[in-house]
């Protein structure tokens, strides 16, 4: 892959890597690829313009190299030459000799501002925004399905409220109230066994060509425990719905029937 950045394009543009697929997806929104990689525009040491064409990104969601695009040594020197040195360091150093080195080189270079980091802890910093933005979501998640159940029972009890007429018929044709218990249960189960299915296709619809793109890996099991729940809270409020419906007085309903 590195090698794409000493290769000429056929059309004249540096060759560029991104330094992520997260950056080329979403920040950049642009093609990273070596025949229909997009190009882009930038502004040299001497105020010309030059074409940089995305041919390529690191194959990994987060890097070291996480918003940054990545070209040679020598087109870089060549459009920037009033660059006088490097800002980055990557150090390949033996695991149980790092914090030795690390020390070393803080005590060193600390007059030139140096800082050393861990790679490792390099890309938990940029997980640490990613994870902050799926807290989020999964907080306002939470609230939806306490709030979609909560909706659910709801509806379900203004339902049974209007078919009082209904209800008190079946009793006076001799239905027990378990009878007409399961009846409505079941219905109602039926109903938000239906609104799951059709709720599951369509976030998989909108999901999967996400996921296939970024080559992510998602946990099934997770995904299942959550619909069971949801599942299992829904019928909770159905459950406590039908019983209070099933309270109200059915006489004047009768009557009216």
């Amino acid at each position: 892959l590195w090698q794409l950045l000493d290769q000429p394009t056929a059309t004249g543009e540096i060759p560029a890597l991104v330094g992520d697929t997260n950056t080329a997806m979403w920040t950049l929104k642009k093609k990273a690829h070596v025949d229909k990689g997009d190009v882009l525009e930038y502004e040299d040491d001497s105020g010309d313009t030059a074409t940089v064409k995305l041919v390529g990104a690191l194959p990994m969601r987060l890097s070291v190299f996480s918003g940054t695009i990545l070209i040679s040594k020598e087109n870089f020197t060549r459009l920037f030459p009033g660059e006088s040195g490097h800002r980055i360091f990557l150090l390949d150093v033996p695991e149980d000799q790092r914090e030795q080195v690390s020390t070393d080189l803080t005590r060193e270079f600390d007059r030139y501002g140096m800082d050393v980091v861990p790679a490792v802890q390099r890309i938990m910093d940029f997980y640490a925004v990613e994870t902050t933005y799926l807290a989020m979501f999964l907080v306002l998640g939470g609230l939806g399905i306490v709030i979609g159940s909560l909706g659910m029972g709801i509806v379900t009890l203004r339902n049974l409220l209007e078919r009082r007429n209904e209800i008190a018929m079946l009793r006076a044709l001799g239905f027990t109230s378990d009878a007409i218990y399961r009846i409505l249960f079941t219905e109602y189960t039926l109903l938000l066994a239906a609104g799951l299915v059709i709720g599951i296709v369509s976030a998989a619809v909108a999901t999967v060509p996400a996921i296939l793109a970024t080559e992510s890996n998602i946990d099934l099991s997770i995904q299942a425990r959550l619909a069971t729940t949801i599942l299992l809270i829904c019928l909770i409020c159905i459950m406590v719905a039908i019983r209070a419906g099933l309270r109200a007085s059915t006489l004047t309903a009768l009557r009216s029937e």
